[in-house]
């Protein structure tokens, strides 16, 4: 397990189910418009499918999904892996 996986896995222990995935979610699409792919991917990998497409309808603060923000960003493998999960 990653560092990473490790990292995200510790906040589910940490704070209510709605929280830990407006964090994550906001995380997400931060690592999305910073361009770190691997990072994205990793988060993706955490999650089961019911608790993925969750975290892919989040919304930022500007109200954009993940899926937006890898569009805008040009993030054409993150993009179809994000399809093929909803």
């Amino acid at each position: 397990m990653t560092t990473l996986q490790l990292q995200l896995r510790g906040i589910f222990f940490s704070d209510s189910p709605e929280t830990q995935t407006n964090l994550v979610g906001a995380i997400f699409c931060t690592v999305v418009s910073a361009g770190d792919l691997d990072v994205a991917f990793g988060i993706m990998n955490c999650y089961d499918e019911p608790k993925l497409i969750e975290l892919l309808l989040k919304r930022n603060q500007s109200g954009e999904t993940p899926l937006y923000v890898a569009a805008e960003y040009g993030c054409v493998d993150l993009v179809k892996e994000m399809i093929k999960s909803r």
